[in-house]
């Protein structure tokens, strides 16, 4: 038999998210230990991303069935490799059973002797003779128990929504968080998409366009982008359909309009923008992490975006000086917690107290912000959260203390139930299908 190297990678990535990696950064290591064949790096990222997805169901049963000891208390290889097998032979079809436990067993042995692989065989073994556990509660008698275990997701979370939504709403954002989105890819030259859509299609990728933003398509298998013409020709940029979206409050710009984006990296407000400047336009991208930046310097290169200057410094300490911008970009580190279906390894790494921490630190960028806008001004805020202490509540601090701002409808047109009556970008996963953004134009009038 043929060994598999999917697997011995989703472990790596697993152990990587552990320990404070994003899940980006994660598959991209998957993808280098898997190898060169598309079926194995295809799997070891569906593993990855299933046991991300499913991780609080696969620990209740795990509580279940291990006959000693609590799942926290094994050996965290250990444990990472039960979840592998128990997401194949529970949520992964594709793989046959006896395939998955073989595959577990050699994986637990390498990583913990003997001792591991008797664990694993009996751990699974036991699940595919027995079944899953009975005790999960009903909906009915506890809600927030049932969706926690069901849906999988932390429990404090689960309460939050359910408070805040009702179960029904609360249980179709859960539901939304464990679809396995599309690679998406926005275009940076509305022009160029129907050439791009061809180039994709001629490769033997299944695409569709975006029902929601003209220049974004979308690739329901997935992948990885580095491997598209498209891509490595610099003509599109990964970015989903509801940060395009938010995106787009700031479009159109003039072509000698002077834009600052005060938390840039990876690119893909400020790219787009850039992109469309004339010879007199200006653009400064600019973001505290020096590792961010060289993706966003990456990035440049790749779609050769000029009239861009890249910066890495602090928003919160920036001396005033030179000639305000008449456009300038918030788009604010959040807790992201409309993105949990595309990054699942978020719903184990925010804790509720994230919130209002991220939401004050939004509030202190978004003042500092203001003083760079020049008289007539766009400032434009943004989050990729659905949390309203980091949108609504922000924004209305926001204006309570500053009196020369005032939201302004976009002058774009956007998809039904994208915006509130108050002009403000809404995007919820459950009703449009993509991941949740927030986002306000306020116009310096005074």
């Amino acid at each position: 038999m043929v060994r598999s190297r999917a697997r011995g990678a989703a472990l790596a990535a697993l152990l990587a998210v552990e320990k404070g990696v994003f899940l980006d950064g994660a598959l991209r290591r998957a993808d280098r230990l898997a190898g060169m064949d598309t079926r194995e790096r295809a799997l070891a990222r569906r593993i990855v991303r299933g046991v991300l997805q499913t991780r609080g169901r696969l620990d209740w049963i795990l509580t279940r069935v291990l006959t000693r000891g609590d799942p926290s208390e094994l050996d965290p290889r250990t444990l990472s490799t039960l979840r592998i097998g128990l997401y194949q032979i529970l949520f992964l079809s594709s793989v046959p059973s006896h395939a998955a436990v073989h595959e577990t067993v050699r994986l637990a042995r390498s990583v913990g002797g003997e001792p591991a692989a008797r664990l694993a065989n009996g751990v699974l073994r036991r699940v595919l003779r027995e079944g899953v556990p009975a005790g999960i509660p009903s909906i009915e008698e506890d809600p927030v128990g049932h969706l926690a275990i069901e849906e999988s997701f932390p429990r404090w979370l689960v309460a939050r929504w359910v408070k805040r939504l009702g179960v029904e709403r609360a249980a179709a954002r859960l539901r939304a968080g464990n679809e396995t989105p599309p690679l998406s890819l926005r275009v940076l030259r509305e022009p160029d998409v129907d050439r791009v859509l061809a180039s994709l299609r001629k490769e033997g990728a299944k695409v569709r366009r975006s029902a929601l933003v003209p220049s974004v398509l979308l690739l329901p298998e997935g992948g990885n982008p580095s491997d598209l013409k498209c891509f490595s020709r610099g003509e599109v940029i990964v970015q989903d359909e509801g940060a395009a979206l938010a995106s787009l409050l700031a479009e159109p710009v003039e072509e000698d309009a002077r834009i600052l984006d005060l938390c840039a990296a990876p690119g893909g407000k400020i790219l787009p923008l850039a992109q469309s400047l004339g010879v007199r336009g200006r653009a400064v991208a600019l973001d505290r992490g020096i590792r961010r930046m060289e993706r966003l310097e990456e990035n440049v290169i790749r779609t050769k975006t000029g009239r861009l200057q890249l910066v890495v410094g602090d928003a919160l300490a920036l001396p005033i000086r030179g000639e305000p911008y008449s456009l300038l970009l918030v788009d604010t580190p959040c807790s992201g917690l409309g993105t949990l279906a595309r990054r699942a390894d978020l719903r184990w790494r925010v804790r509720e107290e994230d919130i209002a921490r991220l939401a004050a630190l939004a509030l202190r960028l978004l003042t500092a912000a203001a003083r760079m806008v020049e008289k007539g001004g766009v400032l434009v805020y943004s989050t990729c959260t659905t949390e309203p202490e980091e949108n609504e509540e922000t924004v209305a601090r926001f204006l309570e203390r500053d009196r020369r701002f005032r939201r302004e409808a976009p002058p774009l047109s956007f998809p039904e139930g994208a915006l509130a009556p108050d002009g403000s970008l809404r995007v919820r996963p459950e009703e449009l299908g993509c991941d949740g953004a927030f986002g306000v134009r306020l116009r310096r009038v005074e």
